[in-house]
Parts: structure tokens; C-alpha cells; sequence
């Protein structure tokens, strides 16, 4: 795997990065062959204060984290307020 790269790539999910940025960086990161580092950064992201780059997230979570990925998403599912958020869970719950 390439390390230095993949780590990059996370440092362009912080949240002083725009929007677009992240969710790229994201997206990318989640179709590295080894997905750890992408999993991690998408369960950290799923409670991040944007919605979007949030609910972005949970696709690439739904997408990569497997059953452990589900439970994490159906956990959020209990505490998350934000509409956008929550249609997104919901959403990749039901493709399960």
C-alpha cells in the first residue's frame, strides 16, 4: 500500500479543507486497496460539524467498512439529529 499517499489523502478530510476537497480525498482514500485508514476516517467522520461531508461518509462507509461498517452506521442512526445525515444512514442501510 502506498502509505505516504494514503496519509495525504486523510490530511485532506481536516476540516479546514473545502468541502469538495474532503469528499475527494475521502472517496479516494476508500478505493485504496488496503481501506483501514479510509474506514477509520469515515467512522470519525460520520459526527463531523458539515452534514454533507458527513453524509458522504456514510456512503463510503456503507461501501467499504463491511458488517462492522453497518453496526457503526446503525449506532449513529440512534443519535443523529441532522435530516441530511440521518436520510443518508438510512439510505445505506436499506441497500444492506
Amino acid at each position: 500500500p502506498n502509505v505516504p499517499a494514503a496519509a495525504a489523502l486523510e490530511a485532506m478530510t481536516d476540516a479546514s479543507e473545502p468541502r469538495t476537497v474532503r469528499t475527494t480525498a475521502l472517496n479516494l482514500l476508500s478505493r485504496m486497496p488496503d481501506t483501514t485508514r479510509a474506514i477509520y476516517v469515515a467512522k470519525n467522520a460520520l459526527t463531523d460539524p458539515d452534514p454533507l461531508f458527513a453524509a458522504a461518509a456514510v456512503r463510503d462507509l456503507a461501501r467499504i467498512g463491511g458488517d462492522a461498517g453497518k453496526a457503526a452506521l446503525r449506532q449513529e442512526l440512534t443519535r443523529e439529529d441532522r435530516v441530511t445525515v440521518r436520510a443518508a444512514i438510512q439510505r445505506a442501510l436499506e441497500g444492506e
